[in-house]
């Protein structure tokens, strides 16, 4: 198939959501590690769908593809959202669609990214994360998301029976965490409790005035990644750009 080429920039597009689309950083966990590694960027806008890979991910050692995206520098264009990232939305047929939704804090009304933005793109059978690189244009960071890890503390089924909805939380830097440097592990009661997902940590470690509170606590049933969703407010310089910049090329007939 031929095609011409646009270019665009997918980074300054992350930063200008509402005219460009959404924009998700899409992420893998190492198994041994658990460090979470960039991969790509994947782009909604109106009329369709862009994936590309991030060219750090590329000249790294032994990059793995994901599920029907070849490794390829040029990027991949399609109406419609690719089946390795349309697999993680709940389908609209699901009997217990009400009970996940409202397991992540969302209402009947909520649109599949809005559902891609909140659960990250959670399955059971991969390491793979989607993060929503929101517009911080205004300065003001208002984020809902699940805590990373929580299932790895001790202790954890007691210190989540001891919160609940507006439970105070803090955010504690870890710079000398040899997984991730801009590690932030969030603390309950002065007890740890998880961390903030790795791409929102680089955020939220250059914010002002941030306050995080309890939204919803989950039953194990929901599976681990699940468990904790909280909410942080804050302040972030009007300059801030998202890392993850690409020169990305869309296709038009």
């Amino acid at each position: 198939m031929t095609a011409q080429h646009e270019s665009i920039d997918i980074g300054s597009a992350a930063s200008e959501s509402n005219s460009h689309g959404r924009n998700f950083l899409v992420s893998r966990q190492d198994a041994e590690s658990r460090a979470f590694k960039p991969v790509g960027i994947l782009c909604a806008q109106t009329d369709g769908f862009i994936f590309e890979y991030l060219e750090e991910f590329l000249a790294g050692e032994n990059p793995q593809a994901l599920g029907g995206l070849t490794l390829d520098k040029s990027p991949f264009v399609s109406p419609r959202l690719y089946p390795v990232f349309a697999e993680r939305i709940i389908g609209a047929h699901r009997v217990d669609k009400d009970a996940k939704l409202e397991s992540l804090g969302l209402t009947q009304t909520a649109s599949d990214l809005d559902i891609l933005s909140r659960s990250e793109g959670v399955r059971p059978v991969d390491s793979i994360r989607l993060t929503e690189l929101i517009d911080l244009s205004t300065g003001v960071i208002d984020l809902k998301f699940f805590v990373h890890g929580v299932r790895y503390q001790q202790e954890f089924e007691e210190v989540l029976s001891g919160l609940h909805v507006g439970s105070p939380l803090k955010l504690v830097p870890e710079p000398n965490n040899e997984a991730d440097s801009s590690a932030i592990l969030i603390v309950a009661n002065g007890r740890p409790i998880g961390y903030v997902p790795h791409a929102l940590s680089l955020l939220l470690s250059l914010s002002i005035a941030t306050h995080a509170n309890v939204v919803r606590v989950n039953s194990p049933a929901v599976g681990g990644n699940l468990r904790l969703l909280v909410h942080v407010e804050g302040n972030v310089d009007t300059e801030f750009e998202w890392p993850w910049h690409r020169e990305a090329t869309i296709f038009t007939s």
